[in-house]
């Protein structure tokens, strides 16, 4: 489907939408900590709790919360992970069909999920 150099080229751009997404989180420190990442397409990060003395358990139930929202509203496929005791979450859009359009959308989606998260806090 690519050869070498097509596949590099998909590489390169999956590469660039992870990078291009942790900018994204990077603009709303308010609401988001990356933990780990970018890596190849991967982003892990977290919600950031708005009291600055909140446990890991509250952070942990404040990101499964939005977590929990947008995986049931099925807008968009992403997974979870524990690294150290934090829940975070995953986004990956190493997919052939997504474009950088899609992870645009993808950030604002997470973006309103948190906010609606820490709203209810």
């Amino acid at each position: 489907m690519y050869g070498i150099s097509g596949l590099q080229a998909h590489i390169r751009k999956h590469v660039k939408f992870a990078e291009d997404f942790a900018d994204m989180l990077r603009t709303r420190p308010d609401l988001f900590e990356i933990v780990t990442g970018p890596r190849y397409a991967l982003t892990v990060f977290k919600l950031k709790h708005k009291s600055e003395t909140a446990t890991v358990q509250e952070v942990n139930a404040l990101t499964k919360k939005s977590y929990d929202g947008v995986v049931t509203e099925g807008k968009l496929f992403l997974s979870s992970t524990v690294v150290g005791g934090v829940f975070a979450i995953r986004h990956n859009p190493a997919t052939p069909f997504v474009e950088a359009h899609h992870v645009k959308k993808h950030f604002e989606i997470l973006a309103a999920a948190a906010e609606k998260a820490l709203a209810e806090a």
